[in-house]
């Protein structure tokens, strides 16, 4: 399932930042790495095992998967966009300004409908 989301994701990208006429060429470029990215592993751990064996591969490419993993989500974090790590640092919303049942839309207090809704036929129709 990563793999189809992250495809998918770098095919949509890819479609929307090339030029019409260069997309055939970048678009089986992204199609070799794509593929060789998923049978190039495979075929290196089918050849590992037979010499290593099965418990040792596997915890080797688990520990490759993994650390490839953390360079890549600490570099993604690193070079986010300045608006998301402003939205990081900003201080969470106090209790004062969260709304409270009397101001919330919900409420059965038929005065505070009236304030929050903006015409008074809807909220009169209701509470009456």
């Amino acid at each position: 399932m990563g793999f189809g989301v992250a495809f998918l994701g770098g095919l949509r990208s890819l479609v929307a930042a090339i030029p019409a006429e260069h997309r055939a060429a970048v678009m089986s470029a992204f199609y070799v790495v794509a593929y060789a990215s998923l049978s190039v592993p495979a075929v290196l751990a089918g050849f590992l095992v037979t010499r290593l064996g099965l418990d040792t591969t596997f915890e080797s490419f688990g520990s490759v998967v993994a650390a490839i993993a953390l360079v890549v989500a600490f570099e993604a974090w690193r070079t986010r966009p300045a608006q998301s790590r402003r939205a990081v640092h900003q201080p969470a919303k106090t209790a004062s300004a969260m709304p409270t049942p009397a101001t919330s839309p919900n409420s059965t207090d038929c005065s505070s409908q009236k304030r929050l809704a903006g015409t008074y036929t809807a909220v009169m129709k209701s509470c009456a």
